[in-house]
């Protein structure tokens, strides 16, 4: 499906859908115990893939440690997903926690292409 884009300067631009899915909200549970929180703005097409800026937090009673994370996945990746029907939403926490686990939120921010 395609999703006519009129605020760009030519009004004959066409994109792909944008995703459906969001992780606004989410608690990950990594296999180390850790636990997130995921707060996610909505995507929006950046050259030529859709990308969305995810805050993700250690909820903690002293000191909360955020980290921003940028999630990008390409057209591409979602048709596929499509066709070889993966669910868009179990896939994407799985990639952000194996993202998280791989040392990441030691930096305030990263980015995350989805595969």
């Amino acid at each position: 499906m395609l999703t006519k884009v009129t605020s760009l300067p030519t009004s004959d631009v066409f994109l792909p859908a944008q995703p459906e899915w969001s992780l606004q909200g989410i608690s990950l549970r990594c296999k180390d115990a850790a636990h997130w929180v995921v707060e996610q703005q909505p995507f929006r097409w950046m050259n030529g893939v859709w990308e969305a800026e995810t805050l993700v937090e250690r909820p903690s009673p002293c000191v909360r440690t955020p980290h921003v994370v940028r999630i990008r996945i390409a057209p591409e990746t979602l048709r596929r997903w499509q066709d070889l029907a993966i669910d868009p939403l179990i896939e994407a926490c799985e990639q952000l926690k194996d993202h998280l686990r791989n040392g990441v939120p030691a930096k305030e921010h990263s980015v995350l292409v989805l595969l």
